[in-house]
């Protein structure tokens, strides 16, 4: 009977633990998952996904909102570190990125700033790789900006990897990041993502950028949510469920002027 009262408390408390560690991963999936908005003559789709060990979450994050002139940016990051601290600190950059492109919106001033914030910011000891799109829908101009992290791809006929001058993660870069432009035409589709897409693994064998341009090239037709989604559960399926890192992924599709 000792044991048992003994047994009670503990048993009470790892049974909290559990209960606050899924609270918390839930506040999180929602915080990764914020709604995108819609936006004419752009047709939008993103998804996240958190690592299946609580500890190994990351601070992938996404985030797309409207800037001046009717155009649209299209960001994704992801913050160095893992556990909840490091997704935590992801709001504070997703939430000053648009603050900045309030102020300015080119994508070279915004990571400027940002770059600037966080070599010198003693509170957030963080790095972050970052992709930013800021796209025309009217035109398909876009103006992208690139800090250490993969290049975002392109589906029309065929499917190709952008070109983007390599640069440090934001927090790492001391000189100003360069602006590349290109152009989303009518019936194409850009896909922006974090690494824990190619880095997802079965048993040693990564998914890798060959297996996400052969899977891009098949969902080049659907609408860009479905995009995302598929695209997503493709590579929890090839990790069997098991996913070592976060995953983010942003599609945009300029329509075809006959869809």
């Amino acid at each position: 009977m000792s044991r048992l009262a003994a047994a009670i408390p503990l048993a009470l408390e790892n049974s909290l633990f559990l209960e606050t560690e899924h609270r918390l991963a839930e506040s999180m999936r929602a915080r990764l998952n914020p709604p995108v908005p819609r936006v004419s003559g752009l047709e939008i789709g993103a998804v996240a996904r958190m690592a299946s060990d609580l500890e190994q979450v990351g601070g992938d994050f996404y985030s797309v909102f409207s800037v001046d002139d009717g155009r649209v940016a299209l960001l994704i990051g992801d913050v160095t570190g893992k556990g909840l601290a490091a997704a935590g600190v992801t709001e504070a950059i997703r939430s000053s990125m648009r603050a900045v492109a309030s102020i300015e919106a080119s994508a070279g001033f915004i990571f400027d700033t940002i770059n600037s914030f966080l070599s010198k910011s003693r509170q957030v000891p963080r790095v972050a790789t970052a992709h930013l799109a800021i796209i025309d829908p009217k035109t398909g101009d876009m103006e992208i900006a690139v800090a250490g992290h993969p290049p975002g791809i392109i589906c029309g006929n065929g499917c190709r990897l952008l070109q983007v001058v390599p640069a440090p993660p934001l927090g790492f870069g001391s000189r100003p990041y360069e602006v590349q432009e290109d152009v989303l035409q009518p019936g194409e589709t850009l896909i922006l993502y974090t690494d824990g897409l190619t880095d997802a693994r079965h048993g040693n064998e990564f998914f890798g950028e060959a297996r996400l341009l052969d899977a891009v090239e098949r969902l080049a037709g659907e609408t860009a949510q479905d995009f995302a989604e598929k695209l997503i559960e493709e590579v929890v399926q090839f990790a069997h469920g098991k996913l070592r890192d976060d995953i983010a992924i942003v599609v945009a599709r300029r329509p075809a002027q006959t869809d």
